[in-house]
């Protein structure tokens, strides 16, 4: 869990040739480390989690707003949105309906 210090990380993706890294969104206490990644080189596809109510929803948006402030420009490649609606991501209602408890809200969700 986590990027440990940037340096090593850096230092293992340039062994493997890579440049970039799909990691969660930094929340505050894991915001440096984050920041120290992206000295070396390091550029970040961003992740949500599963929320399991709109108030976590809205931490995880602050923590990558705050992240896209303090990082170089070009830092963030992506942000990864919720790519399933299920019981593990989308744990509150969407108009009404649970849709991970719901195949139609399920849909209706994902078209919308």
């Amino acid at each position: 869990q986590g990027i440990g210090n940037g340096t090593t990380l850096a230092t293992l993706l340039d062994y493997i040739g890579g440049c970039c890294m799909r990691a969660r969104i930094p929340a505050e206490t894991r915001l440096t480390n984050y920041l120290r990644a992206v000295q070396t080189g390091i550029k970040f596809s961003l992740m949500f989690l599963g929320a399991p109510n709109i108030s976590v929803l809205r931490n995880q948006l602050d923590d990558a707003i705050n992240f896209y402030d303090l990082a170089p420009p070009n830092t963030i490649r992506a942000f990864e949105g919720f790519n399933e609606v299920n019981g593990q991501n989308f744990k509150f209602t969407y108009n009404g309906v649970n849709p991970s408890s719901s195949f139609s809200g399920m849909i209706q969700a994902q078209k919308d």
